[in-house]
């Protein structure tokens, strides 16, 4: 009795089928590889130098900080208003003392003096 060959297992051989590349195949991937090369080096000077890459991200992060410096500035500046017109509203004396001094208004059996200023004459 004839025994059957033995069954090829189906795991991997550890030795490798090595492909021979033929001199136009490798020409191929030279050529591709130096494309490849290429265009990775225009977007890398592209990421670093031109109007969208890091030294413009720089520039419009200083940009971006000193609007929000100026909205925090200008946000106090409209509380403060915003108090002053509540406090006009509703307060007779802060009136009062705002068209004193604003429009040099006086009341009844009030004098009003106003001092000009001195000029200098050079001799």
């Amino acid at each position: 009795m004839d025994q059957p060959p033995p069954l090829k297992s189906k795991r991997h051989s550890p030795f490798r089928r090595v492909t021979r590349v033929s001199a136009k195949g490798l020409a191929v991937i030279r050529i591709l590889c130096a494309i490849l090369l290429a265009i990775n080096l225009w977007l890398i000077y592209r990421l670093c130098f031109s109007s969208q890459g890091f030294v413009s991200f720089s520039q419009h992060h200083e940009q971006v900080s000193d609007v929000n410096k100026k909205i925090e500035t200008l946000q106090a500046e409209n509380e403060e208003l915003y108090s002053r017109i509540q406090d006009f509203k509703t307060d007779a004396k802060f009136q009062e003392r705002v068209v004193r001094e604003q429009l040099g208004w006086a009341r009844d059996n009030e004098l009003v003096i106003e001092f000009q200023p001195s000029q200098k004459t050079s001799p």
